[in-house]
Parts: C-alpha cells; structure tokens; sequence
C-alpha cells in the first residue's frame, strides 16, 4: 500500500528547489501518533548508496523512476505549467475582457501572454530606468486606457517608478494579477526575495488584495486535469513549501509531499502540526 505514492500516475511538483535526487530521501507518512518517527522507504542517489541499505535493487529501480519522469517533464513543454503561463491561461479563460496588461516581472510573463494573444505594456520597456518620482509626476501618469491588468511577478529590475506605475492603474479600476507570493527563494542558506515581497508592495500601496493565479490556487490544477484527463484520486502534489505547495494540494483536494530541501524545516513542520496548520499527507527527510 506504501508504494501507491512511488508509483502514482501523476505527479505535481515544484522543482525550484528540489533534491530529490541529489540526496538519499526518507519518505515518512504524517500520522496522528509519533507523527516523525515512521520510515516508510529509503531512497538513495546511485552515487551515495548507503551499504547496509536492503532491496538495493529496488532503489535504484525507484531512482531511475523518478529520473525518467523528470526528463519527460523537461522534454514536454506541455506538460510544464510555469507561473507566468499559468497566469496567462488564467486571464485568458476567467477575465475574457482584458484583452492588455501592465506587467512588472520578466519577459517571460510577457512571452505568455503573447502566446494567448494578450497585449502587454513591459515595465522593462519604459520605466527601466531608477529615476526619481515626485507626486506630481505620480498624479499626472499617462495611463493608457486600453489596458485591463497589471501581472505582477518576480522582477529583479524593479524600481519605484514601475511600482508606482503598477499601483496606479490598479486604483483606476485594473485587475490585480499575482503570479505568486513566494516570500523567498533559498539561495544556500541566505533568503532572497521573492516575487511575493513586489507583490505586498503593490498591495500595500493600493490597499488592495491580489488575485494569486500560482499556488495555492487550484486553478492550475483543474487546469491539468481538464488538459491530460488527470484521476485527482492518483495525484501527488510535491513540494518545499508548506504555504504554497502543500496547500495547493490541499485545496485541489490531491495528497500532498513535502521535502524538507527548500524553504520548509522540519522545525516548522511540527510547529504547523502542533497548532493544527497545514500540513503534508507525507514528508521527505534528507541527509
């Protein structure tokens, strides 16, 4: 019965910080009892067999498993939903009437939005350079009227003026776009920050709330399931973070995995456990 989660059909993962393969991984099943003492399956890299590990062969059969599928994955691009096409896909189909975005990120959401004949004003474009911003420049900015939304994503030009630009438009009536809320990225053992600390500072300065196209939302979800007729019922959802990943899972009704190899330890795993917040159907423990 352990072996369902190794040999589910589908797999959601979020690969940005991952290990998976670059170190043995413990799967361990969250119960209600001694919930991170039960070792259900060892894992090893080829490399870094452990020597006194039984059902080796079974090991590197699982290994190479997980290896093919990431391949696959790679090789397909329809099988690949990043945020900004998520994003994308999510104007196209939920607000048929934005037919232009402001966007403050990287080309990339551009690109996707382009891809479902979305038109785009780039930050990058005309507010790329760091000048200064006085209020009456920021009261008298020529918005263009066409535009419907502002997506937001990780921008690592940003400025105030695209902040202020951004804000602007919103508090003229345009949808507010999130492609994420990521707080951080683990970069080694340093935080850097993530798309969702641009977010916040749109937020905060429009006092409004963003539509969060990326996790939690299970909009991509049902968008996978609907595109590769996917049973939920045999779906993983993979991931390092517990407020993203693992409550997308959740709210997509999946069976959820977190790894411990991102920005999750398992010091705030049993925080979120002790106070009955969000927590995975199965962990993943590395050495």
């Amino acid at each position: 019965m352990h072996f369902s989660l190794i040999w589910t059909e589908f797999f959601g993962m979020d690969l940005k910080n991952q290990k998976m393969l670059q170190n043995h991984i413990i799967f361990q099943k969250v119960k209600e009892k001694n919930v991170f003492s039960q070792q259900i399956i060892v894992v090893n890299r080829v490399k870094h067999m452990l020597k006194n590990q039984k059902n080796t062969k079974l090991k590197l059969k699982m290994i190479r498993y997980f290896q093919k599928i990431i391949k696959k994955i790679i090789k397909n691009k329809k099988k690949v939903f990043a945020a900004s096409n998520i994003a994308a896909c999510y104007i196209k189909e939920k607000l048929p009437l934005v037919k232009k975005c402001y966007v403050v990120g990287m080309s990339g959401i551009c690109e996707e939005l382009q891809n479902y004949g979305i038109e785009y004003i780039w930050s990058n474009d005309i507010h790329s350079k760091n000048k200064l911003m006085s209020p009456d420049e920021f009261n008298n900015l020529e918005l263009d009227k066409e535009v419907g939304a502002v997506v937001v994503g990780i921008d690592y030009e940003l400025n105030y003026f695209k902040m202020a630009c951004a804000s602007s438009y919103i508090q003229q009536g345009c949808y507010f776009i999130a492609t994420n809320e990521d707080k951080y990225i683990m970069v080694g053992d340093k935080k850097m920050p993530g798309g969702g600390t641009i977010v916040n500072a749109i937020a905060t300065a429009t006092d409004q709330k963003p539509i969060v196209t990326g996790k939690p939302n299970p909009f991509v979800i049902q968008l996978l399931c609907e595109q590769h007729n996917i049973d939920r019922s045999k779906a993983l959802m993979i991931g390092d973070n517990l407020e993203t990943d693992i409550q997308l899972g959740q709210n997509a009704g999946l069976d959820t995995f977190l790894v411990l190899t991102g920005v999750t330890n398992l010091d705030k795993l049993k925080h979120n456990y002790d106070n009955q917040l969000v927590i995975p159907n199965y962990y993943a423990d590395t050495a």
